[in-house]
């Protein structure tokens, strides 16, 4: 941050900052995709179809980097806005809707979502080994995404504690489906590995979830 310094053998993350982020309606987005982790030892690794669009309340400029609004998109930034509402929270149709009025009717199923997808393996991949692997253990994780001006997603982060908190009406929709789905899955996963089946996927109960192969 402004006037931090580092010290001496300190590790940090750096990241380019995207100056031409796709926008919608002259204002920045993001992606929150969710990750269950529902078994490390099998690796059963799930990706939620109740992904969501956090979109900034003030235009996007590049001018003012220090002004929180149009840059932060996080719902903890922007709740504090006086404009913050139910149009700050869009699901995945609206944003197919959105994109096919662009004459960009393709660009989610065939490069969006295969990419996230490509994101979530390869971040699961390279902790899998630190992970629990005890049983009735799992990990629901937030995946921050973002698109940049050719539709190309970049990973910003992930959140091993994502907000579930139902902030707008659309969000208590789909966080309530995910928490349904993430107990579903993880009590059948584990209750298939306590009686010794080999099989844990497909499952019997009806989710949301799709498998990750990692």
């Amino acid at each position: 941050g402004k006037g931090r310094c580092m010290k001496p053998g300190e590790s940090v993350v750096v990241q380019e900052y995207l100056m031409r982020p796709m926008l919608i309606g002259k204002r920045k987005f993001d992606i929150r995709a969710f990750c269950l982790v529902a078994s490390v030892q099998p690796p059963v690794v799930l990706i939620h179809e109740g992904m969501y669009l956090r979109r900034a309340c003030e235009p996007f400029a590049t001018g003012d980097l220090e002004r929180r609004f149009p840059h932060l998109t996080n719902i903890c930034v922007q709740k504090h806005h006086p404009r913050f509402g139910e149009d700050n929270v869009w699901d995945l149709a609206q944003l197919q809707a959105h994109l096919e009025q662009r004459g960009l009717g393709s660009l989610l199923a065939e490069k969006v979502l295969p990419a996230i997808h490509r994101v979530m393996a390869t971040s699961i991949r390279a902790v899998l080994s630190s992970l629990s692997t005890a049983r009735g253990c799992f990990q629901l994780l937030g995946f921050d995404l973002l698109l940049d001006d050719a539709g190309l997603v970049y990973l910003l982060e992930v959140n091993r504690n994502p907000d579930l908190e139902p902030h707008t009406r659309r969000l208590d929709g789909i966080v309530s489906s995910l928490v349904e789905d993430s107990l579903r899955a993880v009590t059948e996963v584990h209750l298939r590995l306590a009686r010794g089946e080999t099989q844990v996927w497909p499952l019997d109960a009806r989710t949301g979830y799709t498998r990750i192969e990692v």
